[in-house]
Parts: structure tokens; sequence; C-alpha cells
């Protein structure tokens, strides 16, 4: 890939046209040598991330200079490799950005000659293309003084019968990043009627294409005042007849976005006529199965407060949405709700006949399994709730059901801001029935869910502030004497959460609950405990008494605490706490909240904290095991080459007991696997022998706690297991050829099998199987018969069929992933030179639980 070879490669073309007989194409070497040299470049670029700066260095002006290049499947791997390049900068790899940029002012020159030239092929302009689409993106400014010519080549192309599709794909591609980045008016008038004549083109990846297109070049218009310079008024004509043609629905769901650019952008240079009716169009489509979600979003981003003031018709649309929401699809309910909550922030008041009409179809939606779906429906009920008329009805048919939820088995920590926002509505006209129904607790068990739920309620009712304190203090009071389950222990811990609402917002003096609070963090209930933690936490200036506390005595309790009240510290405090927190010694029970302290302290100055504090716990082999675990929640953020001179002695402690060590470290080595390839290549079978004994459960971490009667099983253990699990997934990704794939696959399998194991880590294990199957299936099956006893066992309940009874959910879960497994191992011939594999297989083909399923998959 050399300059000196081009006198030759010119000798050897010139002989090849001269007698084709004695010199063909291929036997000419050097472009078959050139052409791989382009291959292997473009692999480095890919897979050696580490290496980057090496290619760029000592390859990219050798790169450029082969613009020149003859052959056009050799050119063609160059131009690549330059495009993959800027492809690989502007996807956020930092180093050597400026020698790219260098480089840019020489390559569009070429790059134009090429596109002018009339010999280059489609797929050499093709790739050109691809070059200034991502030269759009890292300088966009090095392409206007080029952007005419660019237009004149693109116009050529866009016009011409015999472009291939995929040039015009990637032309457009490339027009839509330079319209983005220098905006319309870097084009001229020109380019939009090319594009409109290519609406009806026959070729629906062309039309979707230049739709997506014009769709760019409408919303990137500077103002409404380019209404007749881009020729709207035929735009939006052209658009209207493509939704209603007989079309494919996904060139008409590309043409409704596009209306909706134009409407975004133009509304206010259409008169209201205009306006109304473009808008009718789009809201037409709700009856239409395949376009009633687009059009939802269309007008999501459309329908502003100015846009419906002007059309006075706000009532109508918000009962049609509504009807939307009672559609098959989470899609369009979400959208939809999400519509009717855009129209009430907009502050248009609705009719109290449309309020009636819509509360029933809204209020259904506070069942729903969705956590953003409920959030929009109490969202809306409660800007209902804001007329006073609506108040006996939303009482009455609503908050009652929020209620329930809040004290069900459905109930949500995340429930919390929205059925708060209700709750504060809805007290404004009387806060005593309101409270009322908030603190009627009866005795039966209630989950910590369900308290912190209702105190967050109470919270919103915004109580007496001296009412609430003096409350608190009975309660805890009662609490020292009894925590046997009752109403009133159950109230005293609502109340405790309450106060802790009150406090963050500062409507509770914490100097009156301060001491009680305290007291009630010794209490022997995890309830209460957990609930006076949150409490204490959220007392602004808390931090120096608790951190008094902490070193007097430490507790699982006082460190929840602190880990609430650091969202009160600064940048000037953190290394005073910092230094604190490091003199104080924590069981293995608490190692994971103290972390997750550290984690949120690092995250201030990670360079400054990490060099000062967490390199030194790191190195010393009795080092502070929580500080080295909190690294796992500010990995992602952390320059790699702080930890390369580390690998050894992380490496050396992969074999770490503590949870939140062994997490924080395979977290550590999965970022040191894809960002220092070459680095810690030679650590390879170490970090594999050090991670299968991880996978398994450490029985030692798993803890029972009781929660009134109901039995909670905690495993500290899991979020560590997570973490070895990610290191394998990106083993298998980066390095698969270098693994043991008996160890691992055993490993993996055993870990499903483990009675103790997470149901999510399950699942996680089998997408660890389906992984190494598909990247390297043939080393699979050599080592199958080692995993078919285990996967029997893991559906041997559904094999049975003497067994009539239904499997339970999860366990349906883990004998579909197995027929996924088996499926996907079965598509490969050489599985069934296995016998145990072959029974196993036609045993689940002829089993009535799992044979259906399995077939699904085949």
């Amino acid at each position: 890939f050399d300059d000196d070879e081009e006198e030759d490669d010119a000798n050897a073309m010139e002989e090849e046209e001269d007698d084709e007989e004695v010199f063909e194409d291929e036997d000419d070497i050097t472009w078959k040598l050139r052409k791989l040299s382009g291959d292997c470049l473009v692999s480095l670029v890919k897979e050696r991330s580490d290496m980057f700066c090496e290619v760029v260095s000592e390859a990219l002006s050798v790169v450029l200079k082969r613009f020149k290049e003859s052959v056009e499947i050799v050119l063609n791997i160059v131009l690549g490799v330059y495009s993959l390049v800027l492809k690989t900068v502007n996807s956020g790899v930092c180093q050597c950005v400026e020698k790219v940029r260098e480089s840019v002012s020489g390559a569009i020159p070429q790059i134009e000659s090429i596109l002018k030239g009339k010999k280059s092929t489609e797929k050499s302009k093709m790739e050109c293309f691809n070059i200034v689409k991502e030269i759009a993106v890292f300088d966009g400014a090095a392409l206007v003084p080029h952007v005419n010519t660019l237009e004149g080549v693109i116009v050529t192309l866009l016009n011409s019968a015999n472009s291939h599709v995929e040039l015009l794909s990637t032309m457009c591609e490339c027009l839509r990043n330079i319209v983005k980045i220098n905006g319309v008016d870097s084009f001229s008038a020109a380019i939009s009627p090319v594009l409109v004549s290519l609406f009806d083109s026959k070729n629906f990846r062309v039309e979707i294409e230049v739709l997506k297109t014009e769709s760019v070049l409408l919303r990137y218009a500077k103002s409404a005042e380019m209404y007749t310079t881009l020729n709207v008024g035929s735009v939006k004509a052209a658009l209207v007849s493509l939704i209603k043609s007989e079309k494919d629905h996904e060139v008409k769901e590309e043409a409704v976005f596009c209306l909706g650019s134009l409407l975004k952008v133009f509304n206010k240079a259409m008169s209201d006529n205009e306006l109304r009716e473009t808008l009718g169009e789009v809201t037409a489509l709700y009856s239409n199965t395949f376009l009633n979600a687009t059009a939802l979003v269309v007008i999501l981003d459309v329908a502003t407060a100015e846009v419906l003031e002007r059309l006075k018709n706000w009532d109508t649309l918000f009962v049609e949405t509504t009807k939307q929401t009672q559609q098959a699809t989470r899609q369009v309910k979400s959208t939809a709700l999400k519509v009717c909550k855009s129209i009430l922030d907009a502050k248009l008041v609705l009719s109290k006949a449309t309020m009636e009409t819509t509360l029933t179809p809204i209020s259904n939606f506070i069942y729903d399994n969705d956590i953003t779906i409920i959030e929009d429906a109490v969202h809306i009920i409660a800007a209902y709730a804001q007329y006073k008329e609506m108040y006996k009805n939303i009482t009455q048919n609503v908050f009652r059901k929020v209620v329930d939820i809040a004290k069900g088995n459905n109930a949500r920590e995340a429930m919390a801001p929205c059925f708060m926002e209700l709750a504060s509505a809805l007290a404004v006209y009387d806060k005593k029935e309101i409270s009322a129904a908030i603190l009627d607790i009866q005795n039966h068990v209630y989950s910590r869910a369900n308290l912190y739920l209702v105190g967050m309620l109470y919270a919103a009712t915004s109580p007496d502030a001296d009412v609430v304190v003096n409350a608190v203090n009975t309660a805890v009071n009662k609490l020292k004497k009894s925590v046997e389950p009752s109403a009133d222990y159950y109230k005293a811990i609502v109340l405790i959460y309450a106060s802790s609402a009150l406090l963050t917002q500062q409507k509770i003096n914490g100097d009156k609950v301060r001491d009680i609070l305290f007291d009630a963090t010794e209490i022997e209930s995890d309830a209460v405990r957990q609930a006076a933690a949150l409490a204490l936490g959220s007392i602004p200036d808390i931090i120096p008494l608790l951190l008094t506390r902490i070193e007097k005595k430490t507790t699982f309790s006082l460190l929840n605490a602190l880990k609430e009240a650091l969202k009160y510290i600064n940048a000037n405090t953190v290394e005073d706490i910092m230094k604190r927190l490091v003199k104080i010694k924590v069981d293995e029970v608490s190692t994971n909240v103290m972390s997750e302290c550290y984690g949120k302290l690092l995250a201030f100055d990670l360079e400054k904290y990490i060099k000062a504090f967490y390199i030194p716990a790191l190195m010393d082999k009795n080092g502070n095991g929580a500080l080295i675990g909190s690294i796992k929640n500010c990995m992602a953020n952390c320059d790699p080459k702080m930890f390369i001179p580390l690998i050894p002695i992380i490496v050396s402690r992969l074999g770490d007991k503590i949870p939140a060590v062994k997490g924080a470290l395979f977290t550590v080595i999965s970022y040191l696997l894809i960002h220092a390839q070459k680095e810690i290549f030679p650590y390879l079978q170490t970090i594999q022998k050090q991670l299968v004994p991880q996978m398994s459960v450490d029985k030692n971490y798993v803890s029972v706690a009781k929660f009134s009667i109901v039995v909670h099983i905690t495993d500290l253990g899991l979020e560590a297991r997570k973490a070895v699990m990610e290191c394998l997934s990106v083993l298998i990704d980066n390095y698969i050829t270098e693994l043991n794939f008996k160890n691992i696959i055993c490993a993996i399998v055993k870990s499903i099998g483990e009675q103790n194991n997470d149901h999510d880590v399950k699942l996680l294990c089998f997408n660890l199987l389906l992984k190494m199957a598909n990247n390297n299936s043939d080393e699979l099956i050599e080592n199958i018969d080692e995993i078919i006893p285990d996967l029997r066992k893991l559906i041997s309940s559904s094999l049975d069929e003497k067994n009539k009874d239904q499997d339970t959910p999860k366990q349906q879960e883990i004998s579909k992933a197995v027929c996924r497994f088996v499926a996907n191992v079965a598509s490969n011939p050489l599985a069934f030179v296995s016998s145990a594999f072959e029974k196993l297989y036609q045993d689940i083909l002829n089993s009535l639980k799992l044979g259906a399923v399995l077939k699904t998959f085949i």
C-alpha cells in the first residue's frame, strides 16, 4: 500500500490493456496486494481500537494518496477505509482527532474529482458520499466551499433514471447530514423539486429515502419565511396526495412524518383555514390501523398551544385522541395519552362535558403495568382536579382506586410522584377527607412499597408540620415498646415516610425530628429502620452529625441515611467526607451501601479522587473493599489509560469473595477488554480461570430478612454476578477464539440450574449461550454433550407427560429459553452427530408442552 508501487501498477495496467490474453487482472499481484492491505486496515480500524492512533498516524496519508487508484475494487476499499476512520471518530473516539481533521481539506477535492469523473462507477460515488456524510458530522464547515459542486452532482444523479437505488439511498443520507449541520441555506431551492418529483418513483426504497430527506429540508428551514422559497404549498399537496394513494403503508408513514415537519415549521405562514385543513388530514388517519400511531406522533409534535388556539377545536381533538387510547397496541395508547397530556399542559381549558366523558377511559390506565402510561394518565386526571366541579367525580371514581393501589399488591415506589400530584390537587378542596382516605390503615400485611406510597400520598396533602412532628414522636415512642404488626405499627412507618418527603421540601424543621429518627434507626424492625434512614437522609446539613454517629457506631441504617444525604453535598466538602469515610470499617453486609456512597463522591472529580483514594486502596491487598467496589458506578466515564498500569493487580484480585469488590473489578476488566485490548490480551487465560467459579451463587451472601410476617431473601452477590456475566459477554464478543468453551458452557448451564440464582440472571445466561452458538457454533457443538444432562434437568417438568399441571411463569420462560437455544444449535447439521442432542431435540419436539414452542424457533 506504498507509493513506490505506483509506477509498477501503471505499467501492469498498461500491459494488461495491450494484451489481455497474456496479462489478465487475476495475474496482477500488485493490485491484489493493495486490496489485501486495504482489507487489513479495515479490520484494524474495526477490531483494534487500541491501534486506532497508529493507523491514523502511519496510514492515513497513504490512504489519501490512493484516492487516485486506477483499479476500482481497490479504490472502493481505500475510500471505505477513510469513511470508516471518520465514522469511528464520529462515534466518540477522541484519539488523533486533529490528525484526522488535517486530512479533510486534502480529501474533499479528490472526492469532488471522483464524483465528477465520467469513468467513476456508482460504487465509487457511493463510497464518496459515505465519506461526505461523515465529514458533515465531523467538520461541517469544511464542506461549505464545496456545497455548490456537491449539489450539482446530487441533482444530476437524482434526475438520472439509471442511478442505482443504493447510490440514491447513500446520497440522500449524505444530503440529510449536510442539511442538519449546515442548514437548508447551504443548498439552493433546486433540490426540493427534484426530491418531490421522486415521491412517485415506483421504487418504495427510493420513495422512503427522498421523503426522509425532504422532511429534513423542511424541518431545518430557519424560518417560516422560506415558505415560498421551498414551494411549501406544492410540497404539501404532493404529500397529501401520496398519503391518500395506494402506496405501501411504509411510504405513507414517511409522508405523514414529512407533513408533520412541514406543519411544525411553517404553521405560522399558513392561514387558519389552511392550517385546519392540513391538520385535519393528519387526524383523519386516526381511523387507519397502519398510520394512526404515526399520526399521533405528528399531532404530539405539532399541536402546540399556539396552533390549537388558532384552530379553536382542542375539545374535539382531545375526545378523538382519547378514543385512540382504547386501541390494541401499546404504542398507540401511550402516544395518545401523551397528546392528551400535552393539550392540558398547554393550559387550554376543556369543557366539563369533555372531562366527564374522558375520565373513565383514562382512569382505567392506573392499573396498567407500564409506569409511564400510569404517570401520564394520573397527570391528566390531576389536571382535571384543578376544576372544583370535577372534585366529587374524581374522589369517588378515581382517587379511591389510587389509594387501593398504593395499599395493594401492585404498588411500586415509582408511582409516588404522579400519585402525589393527584393527592395534592384534590387536597386543595378538602384536605381532611383526602387525608382520612389515605391514613385508613388496616391491620394486614403491607410491603415497603405500600407504606412508602401511602406516606408520600399523605405528605402530598401538605399536612400541618407540627401535627406530623408530634405524630412521628408519639409513633416512634410506641415502636420502642412494641413492633408487633398492627394498624398503629404500619401507620407509624407511614408517618416516618411522610416526614421524609416533608423534610426534603423543607416544610418540617429537621431539628425537631432528628433525635427521634436516630432512635428509630435502632428499633428492632427492618421496616422501621428503612423508613427512618430515608427520613434522616432527607434532613439538610445532617451529614456532619451522621458521620460522627457512624464513626462511633457503624450500622446499615446510618449508612443508608448517609447515602440519601449525599444529595446535599457540594464539591468543596467531598474530600473531607472521603477522608473520614476511608477510616470507617464496614461489615460485608454494609459494603454495597458504603460503595454507593463512595461512588457518589468519586463522581464529583473522577481523575482527582481515583488517584487520591481509589488506586491506593486497590494496590493494598487489605484495601478498602467498599471503596474498590464503588468504581462500578462511574467506570464508563473514566479514561482507560488510568487503569492500564493497574491491570496486573486488578487481574490478581479477581478471586476476591466480597461481592462489591468482585463486581467492581469485573466491571473494570470489561471496560479494559474493549478499550485496552493490546495491554490486557496476555491476561486472558487468567481472567477466564477466575471468571468461571465466580458465576456461581455464593451462599455466604444470601441473607433472609423478615418484613412483618413476609420473608425477603436478599442476594448480596447478585450485582457482582451480573458484572461477571457482562465480562463474559465482552469476552465472547471480542475474544471468542481464545475461550475455553467446555469450561465456560458448563459453568453457564450450572449457573442456570442453581436454585438460589436470580431468574433474570438465568435468562442472561441463556443469552450468553446463544451468543456463543452464533459466534462459534462448531466449537460449541464439539462440547454439546457436556451440557445435555443439565439442559434436560431444566425442562424435566415440562417434558414429563404425566405432569398435567401448568408450569409456573418462570419455568415457562426457562423452557422457552431452552427451546430457543436447542433450535439455534440444531440449525447446524453437525449438531445431530451427537446422539444425546438428537434425543433431546426429538423429545422436545414430541412434547405436548414444548413441541409447538420449539417449532416456532425452528
